[in-house]
């Protein structure tokens, strides 16, 4: 947890930094200042706020997607590729109506 503190406090750091440094840049003459100006309206709080929104949300998504594939009453063993390569191609009905699996 005390990790995740420090990387998001370093991120926060390194914007104010971006945003320092496009601002003293946008005040130079010429390409160079045009260019951060264009730039300084990309970073501004409420677009970053909508690129996080993005990224978390198609995080979820993929997290969503990927769980409903897997089933949520699937047990992991029986679940997983590999088990389902290896389970035998020849199954036998019993008695009761149950199909299984020879030894």
């Amino acid at each position: 947890m005390l990790a995740l503190v420090a990387l998001l406090a370093g991120t926060v750091v390194a914007y104010g930094l971006v945003v320092l440094l496009l601002h003293s840049l946008r005040v130079l003459p010429g390409l160079v200042g045009r260019v951060a100006g264009r730039l300084m309206s990309l970073v501004t709080p409420a677009v970053v706020q909508r690129l996080l929104d993005l990224l978390v949300g198609g995080a979820l998504l993929a997290k969503a997607t990927l769980a409903a594939v897997r089933g949520p009453l699937c047990p992991k063993d029986e679940c997983s590729f590999r088990r389902q390569r290896r389970q035998p191609a020849s199954l036998t009905l019993t008695r009761s109506g149950l199909w299984t699996a020879p030894r």
